[in-house]
């Protein structure tokens, strides 16, 4: 969930940083519901949103990964995951058992540990077939919609055995590479009223995802509608993105915002167990303030003893 792109600390990146927070915002929020208070637990919503938002970021940083050899390039992504894990299963005894040091109990880093040797090669060899290539993981994705079960919402539920939500979000990197390409081509300027269009749209449009899938949910007659959500997932991606880049981070909130998003990965490893444990032990909504707290302390604390143990190997790497 963390990618480099070049000249990091420029503000003219200052939009993949307001991504990156607002994903994991987003993430997080979903799992809420056991802290917030009943009758506010339905608002506990937007993890695909966030996951969206941090594939197509990813595509969007690593756009020009043909540059380096396989080895090298996936080895630094290796090295920015697994350690911290590590990390995180030898001090809480969680998951303890070998197969999570190979392959990890998170949905979302196994796909993107998938993803980053797809998009290696569709960078390096196959971005020219960009259309065809999209046009392949849309009929995968009708193909398997029409052969597994959705009489009930799966389109993008985590748990769910079919992975369908792999083939979208893989599209979304793609799209986000292809972003990248135009966005080096010709940067435009947006004026204040596109602004305020941008903010219009995206809460609309986030309303409207969000929208499909409780009504196919309340009313089962519906859940065919299902098939809709990655494209207005995907029409959500792209007005965010477009929103947030008309933002410049300046001052001490700009540092923060940097400051956590330099966290997101770690605050995505431990905050399901930190949920765990907090659950039920304080009142609403002190509940809530204390697992946000005790959730970025201890993703930095992670982070930075992770630091200091990869720092070498990455510096090595980066050369």
């Amino acid at each position: 969930m963390q990618e480099n792109i070049k000249s990091p600390q420029s503000s003219k990146f200052d939009y993949i940083f307001i991504l990156k927070v607002l994903a994991i915002v987003f993430i997080t929020n979903s799992h809420f519901k056991s802290i917030y208070s009943d009758n506010l637990s339905r608002f506990a919503l937007g993890g695909a949103m966030g996951c969206g938002i941090f594939f197509w970021v990813s595509g969007y940083t690593l756009n020009s990964c043909n540059k380096k050899t396989f080895l090298k390039w996936i080895s630094k992504r290796i090295i920015r995951i697994y350690p911290a894990l590590w990390i995180f299963y030898a001090a809480t005894g969680s998951y303890y058992s070998w197969t999570v040091f190979l392959w990890p109990h998170l949905w979302f880093l196994k796909a993107i540990l998938c993803f980053y040797v797809l998009f290696y090669f569709y960078a390096k060899y196959f971005k020219k077939y960009y259309r065809l290539i999209l046009l392949g993981l849309l009929f995968a994705f009708l193909v398997e919609y029409y052969f597994i079960n959705h009489s009930c919402w799966m389109i993008d539920n985590a748990v769910n055995p079919y992975k369908i939500h792999w083939i979208y979000y893989f599209g979304f990197m793609i799209i986000g590479a292809k972003a990248r390409e135009k966005s080096q081509l010709k940067e435009q300027k947006v004026q204040k009223t596109q602004s305020l269009l941008l903010v219009l749209l995206s809460f609309s449009l986030f309303i409207c995802t969000y929208g499909l899938k409780f009504l196919c949910i309340n009313m089962p007659i519906l859940m065919n509608l299902q098939i809709l959500f990655p494209l207005l997932l995907l029409a959500s991606c792209s007005a965010i993105f477009k929103m947030v880049k008309t933002i410049k981070l300046k001052g001490i909130w700009g540092n923060i915002v940097k400051w956590i998003a330099g966290l997101t990965l770690e605050i995505y490893i431990v905050q399901e167990w930190i949920i765990a444990k907090l659950n039920g032990m304080l009142e609403f909504p002190i509940r809530l303030f204390v697992t946000l707290g005790v959730i970025v302390v201890t993703a930095f604390v992670l982070h930075w003893i992770t630091q200091k143990l990869t720092n070498p190997i990455i510096n090595y790497l980066n050369k």
